[in-house]
């Protein structure tokens, strides 16, 4: 049976909330450099499952992708810290879906191994829908995918890479979901084209 706990360290800004499974290992860590979480910012927001499923699906990339969004887990049993309450998982929950939205959210792709900005030379392998729908899938040669936004893309469809085509984007950002991490990319070189003109109006 899991449980969880908080624990504060002011001296030291630190401000955790743990969830312990069975063997007294961190399963989930949420952490906050303050001690009203849903008014600071969150340094972890991180899952040992989650982790072990970038792990396995995308390698040692996988796993530093996923800390380069979520935070680094702790390793074990979670250090004492100046404080400890134990928390019901409704409050623990709270806590977590906070960081969790922060880190997804709030926190720039500006460190890292793929910071935003990286340019990486791929080829389009197709899309999950219909051209025009959405995006395009991009082999830029790592264990993680990437994809072209649509909102990066030109207005007209006509103009987009097709499948086979070799190109250079840039990293937009990095996405987690568990056990998914995808690289959101757009055209390196290539401005987004103009909107179609809108159609005059019939008198």
């Amino acid at each position: 049976m899991p449980h969880w706990t908080h624990h504060t360290d002011p001296q030291a800004g630190t401000y955790d909330w743990f969830e312990v499974d069975e063997a007294g290992v961190v399963a989930r860590q949420a952490s906050f450099t303050g001690p009203s979480h849903a008014e600071s910012p969150a340094t972890v927001a991180a899952s040992r499952a989650e982790l072990a499923g970038c792990r396995e699906h995308f390698g040692t990339l996988g796993v530093q992708l996923y800390e380069q969004v979520y935070g680094v887990l702790a390793a074990g049993a979670p250090a004492p810290g100046a404080t400890v309450q134990a928390v019901t998982d409704e409050e623990f929950d709270r806590a977590w879906s906070h960081a969790r939205w922060y880190r997804q959210c709030k926190v720039p792709n500006t460190g890292g191994v793929l910071p935003n900005g990286t340019v990486l030379t791929g080829t389009v392998t197709g899309a999950p829908w219909p051209r025009g729908v959405t995006g395009l899938f991009v082999d830029v040669g790592l264990s993680v995918p990437g994809f072209l936004d649509i909102g990066e893309l030109s207005y007209d469809v006509e103009e987009w890479p097709r499948e086979g085509d070799r190109v250079e984007c840039e990293v937009v950002t990095v996405r987690a979901a568990n056990p998914q991490i995808r690289l959101r990319l757009r055209p390196a070189a290539t401005p987004r084209s103009a909107p179609p003109s809108p159609r005059p109006a019939r008198p």
